[in-house]
């Protein structure tokens, strides 16, 4: 849900006070002093330039990357009525969030050997090393040649 940015600056709790970058995503602080963490890969792909303003068109989705998202660098923007979050990825490209977007998606910041990764599977390349041998495959000139195979 968008919220202007006049809005954003009325609601308690939504201001972002600090951000720490962290192995696999980004610990917030809101003005509540409640932790939160929000990991890269969802950052990444929620990133509202990754989609059409008019269309809502993907324009950009991490699967589409070799490499998992890491940010660079990572802050706050303040100005009169806004407060959002700024990341830099590496490779290039860069996201902005209002705080009150984040806040609602914020999970509570855990330890980190009880957080769940969000890497995804491993990933395979597809080949042809586990269809030899199975696939049927005709020579042409065989086929349509023989007057049967049509």
């Amino acid at each position: 849900m968008y919220l202007p940015p006049a809005e954003v600056s009325l609601i308690v709790g939504m201001q972002l006070t600090s951000v720490t970058r962290l192995e696999d995503g980004l610990e917030l602080e809101f003005d509540a002093r409640e932790s939160h963490y929000l990991p890269y890969l969802f950052l990444r792909d929620s990133c509202p330039s990754s989609f059409d303003p008019k269309t809502n068109e993907r324009l950009f989705s991490v699967a589409w990357e070799s490499s998992f998202p890491v940010a660079e660098d990572a802050g706050i923007e303040r100005r009169k009525g806004y407060n959002g979050l700024v990341i830099c990825w590496k490779g290039g490209g860069e996201s902005r969030f209002e705080s009150s977007w984040l806040f609602k998606r914020c999970q509570p910041a855990e330890t980190q050997k009880d957080r769940i990764p969000l890497t995804g599977p491993p990933r395979r390349e597809w080949g042809n090393e586990s269809m030899t041998g199975k696939v049927v495959s005709f020579d042409w000139r065989e086929v349509t040649g023989d007057d049967k195979a049509q």
